[in-house]
């Protein structure tokens, strides 16, 4: 099992202008060895590919989509950050990535998470939307779970550890610190596997 050691992740968030950072991974919970991963920044209205792991930060009324392939040894690990009236544009992006490993998604295992804000009903049907162009892009059924977020109605200012999303591509685990749980939060990853 692999955790973060967020100690680190809270002060090395390297270069966030080159769109990349570094984490530190744990192994496991008896090793105290480690190995870095490299965590791919996702800005807001983009998506990314990644081999290893996906971050973004400031997520509070988003549509966010995670997926994990894998083919054998083929990893491939997308995420996406729009806002929800940006459907098309979405539906477009994911388009994109699912095409550059098109091969491996035909025949690989394909896992995915959408995140989407808990507002009205118009969001409720944009992340369905969402949800239903990515089965049909990805010619597999069924296979987005849905995870509802509550959202920070009053303007805050965002100190970089709320609204974070990470994604760690090799485990297929996800973890998510939305901006309500500021107090007390403990991280975990979480496996949606």
């Amino acid at each position: 099992m692999y955790i973060m050691d967020y100690k680190r992740l809270l002060t090395d968030f390297g270069d966030i202008s080159s769109g990349h950072n570094r984490y530190i991974i744990e192994r496991s919970l008896g090793d105290n060895s480690y190995t870095t991963r490299n965590m791919v920044n996702v800005p807001m209205n983009d998506g990314k590919h990644s081999n290893e792991g996906l971050t973004i930060k400031g997520l509070n009324g988003c549509i966010a989509v995670i997926s994990r392939t894998q083919n054998g040894r083929n990893l491939h690990g997308i995420m996406t950050h729009y806002d929800p009236t940006k459907l098309d544009p979405h539906l477009q992006k994911l388009a994109k990535l699912l095409e550059s490993y098109s091969d491996d998604l035909e025949q690989g295992d394909t896992k995915v998470a959408l995140f989407h804000p808990k507002m009205d009903e118009t969001v409720d049907d944009l992340a369905r939307k969402v949800k239903d162009g990515f089965e049909r892009i990805s010619k597999k059924d069924g296979i987005v779970k849905m995870i509802p977020y509550p959202i920070e109605q009053e303007h805050i200012l965002f100190t970089g550890t709320e609204g974070v999303l990470n994604f760690d591509v090799v485990t297929g685990k996800y973890d998510f610190q939305s901006f309500t749980a500021r107090e007390g939060y403990n991280p975990d990853f979480h496996s949606f596997l």
